[in-house]
């Protein structure tokens, strides 16, 4: 829910974004957090079909680079209810893990959130948020 207000694990990012649980399309939403990891604002950045939204790099770090957040959290549903995350989910991740490191805005989670579970790509795989560019 929209009043968690301090980010300190994948908990919290999931908890944050429990309301995309009811959306009957696919959206993605961009957490900006400051350097205490406070929640400075989130934002839609793309609404999609039934099965899919796509999101630019571009889309997902404008607001962060606008209000000059420290870090991100990227956010999205499966309406279809399973939170596994697609290869295109795992391809995006690494793309704006590999942006944020060149802007130095740096992508701390990719939350998916389905109707019957949800899961952090930091947590299932942390292999996307490492390595260098």
């Amino acid at each position: 829910s929209k009043n968690v207000k301090v980010i300190n694990g994948p908990t919290d990012a999931i908890d944050y974004f429990s309301f995309l649980k009811s959306k009957p399309k696919e959206e993605v939403w961009v957490l900006l957090l400051n350097t205490k990891n406070h929640v400075i604002s989130s934002q839609m950045v793309s609404i999609g079909t039934i099965n899919g939204a796509t999101s630019e790099p571009r889309e997902i770090f404008q607001p962060a680079i606008h209000r000059l957040a420290a870090s991100i959290i990227v956010a999205h549903c499966h309406p279809s209810g399973d939170c596994a995350p697609s290869p295109e989910d795992e391809r995006v991740t690494m793309r704006l893990v590999q942006s944020g490191r060149l802007l130095a805005v740096p992508v701390l989670d990719h939350i998916i959130i389905g109707k019957y579970g949800s899961c952090s790509l930091k947590e299932e795989r942390p292999d996307l948020f490492i390595g260098g560019m």
